[in-house]
């Protein structure tokens, strides 16, 4: 057992290695600035990049996150890519670079007049003319370089003072476009060792810190901690009070098998789980939290902000919130209730087929007893299961449920998030959640061997 126990745990840390990259690659691939949202959290927006005060302010907070640093251990470019194109913070110059890399492929003439157009720019910037601006500080493509030469020509003709810089550009692009590029060109591999994005935001996690949300800059671990506590507490009571119902239900149902309580509790069930939870949560809000089919069906408050007392416990402010907390837990535990009635049902009648039911039958144990000593236990193995999976869920938090009624939980602080693009906060829940889940069924399996003996785990 111990081996088996040694072995689940250290096969967590694979699992969860790789959970953490696919988290970080989807957080690349989804377009998003953590440094704008930074930038924009201290109330500087992307709307400001013309300010020379934008540019170095996104230069330090890309420092100062890391995203000038390679993204993982390795990676495979051309080979006539510098070593330290990572260093290119700036969203424009960086795909400005990597278009000069891919029409030229001679970095130290494209350093050259990237150095000199960055001179220019700025002193562009500080003499207010929007329309070299505009030609210079743009994505400029390799193509139209000549149409820009053209038009910013035309302009310095008239500031004298900005001829020598632009006379500076000219000299570095010739340079640059004199040698023809190669043709061809070969994929290339590069060691980063741990000074990467990857292993600095792993390392952060490792220690407890999430970062903060890209949104309003608040930490993720104070956001997720409250939200934890609304989604465990509830998911936990609708666990516990579905499971109450189910198991006598589903077993009186299987010791009636065949009357009219099965027939009908058994159909009745299939029905109930059988109503989409957003089908059923939204006419719930329409019938029963407003007037407008009479004043009986007004009952419950309506959808609204949950009020969050920080003198309160969670508990204290579920009970605050009473009254808003019936309607979905009544939906958490009607579903949650249909699918583990089923399951107890069938779980009993497979178990009254066995020999050993028979037996104690034939031994003078009335059917009740027999059921109830021998039938009964046996049954509660797989619903087990179910409950155990029920808890990371919990964990999880409802995301219907949740965002239906607005509840602070995990399921709408994820969406909140993925609807606003926060994938800091994304990145957290999904790894809170695979952690959670992964500790919770070899918890799980544990408690399962002591309750029958005759499991045993074996790993080949």
């Amino acid at each position: 057992m111990l081996r088996y126990i040694i072995i689940r745990l250290l096969l967590i840390l694979p699992t969860l290695f790789i959970i953490c990259a696919i988290s970080f690659f989807l957080f690349q691939l989804s377009g998003s600035d953590p440094v704008d949202g930074l930038l924009s959290v201290r109330g500087l927006r992307s709307s400001d990049e013309r300010s020379i005060d934008y540019e170095q302010e996104y230069r330090a907070a890309a420092s100062e996150l890391g995203t000038d640093q390679p993204l993982f251990y390795i990676s495979l470019v051309p080979h006539y890519y510098p070593d330290t194109l990572h260093r290119i913070s700036f969203p424009k110059e960086a795909e400005l670079a990597r278009d000069l890399l891919q029409e030229y492929r001679e970095w130290d003439k494209i350093q050259a007049y990237m150095l000199a157009l960055r001179a220019f720019t700025r002193e562009v910037a500080q003499s207010g003319v929007s329309a070299l601006y505009d030609a210079y500080h743009g994505i400029i493509k390799a193509s139209e370089l000549s149409a820009a030469n053209r038009d910013v020509s035309l302009a310095v003709r008239s500031r004298p003072e900005l001829v020598l810089s632009h006379a500076a550009v000219l000299e570095a692009q010739h340079a640059m476009t004199y040698v023809p590029a190669q043709s061809w060109f070969y994929p290339s591999i590069r060691l980063h060792g741990y000074k990467n994005q990857f292993h600095q935001w792993v390392s952060s996690l490792l220690r407890g810190d999430f970062g903060r949300s890209m949104i309003d800059g608040r930490p993720i671990t104070t956001k997720i901690i409250k939200a934890l506590n609304w989604s465990i507490a509830l998911g936990l009571i609708a666990v516990i009070m579905s499971s109450f119902i189910a198991l006598p239900f589903g077993f009186y149902a299987a010791y009636y098998h065949g009357s009219l309580f099965d027939r009908f509790g058994f159909l009745l069930l299939y029905v109930i789980y059988s109503i989409p939870v957003f089908w059923m949560a939204t006419m719930l809000i329409v019938f029963f939290t407003s007037d407008d089919f009479g004043r009986w069906t007004d009952i419950f408050p309506g959808v609204g902000t949950f009020y969050d007392g920080r003198s309160q416990g969670v508990l204290g402010q579920m009970w605050t919130n009473l009254e808003k907390l019936v309607l979905p837990l009544f939906c958490l535990v009607i579903h949650s209730l249909a699918y583990m009635g089923r399951q107890m049902r069938s779980s009993v009648l497979n178990e009254k087929d066995q020999a050993y039911y028979k037996t104690a039958i034939s031994k003078g144990l009335t059917q009740f007893a027999a059921m109830r000593r021998h039938v009964l236990p046996n049954s509660l193995l797989p619903i087990f299961t179910i409950i155990i999976a029920r808890i990371p869920a919990a964990i999880a938090g409802s995301l219907v449920i949740e965002v239906i009624f607005n509840i602070p939980g995990m399921g709408r602080l994820l969406y909140t998030s993925i609807y606003s693009d926060d994938w800091n906060t994304i990145s957290a829940i999904l790894i809170i959640i695979s952690l959670s889940t992964m500790i919770i069924y070899l918890i799980g399996d544990l408690i399962y061997q002591k309750i029958d003996p005759r499991i045993k785990y074996k790993l080949r």
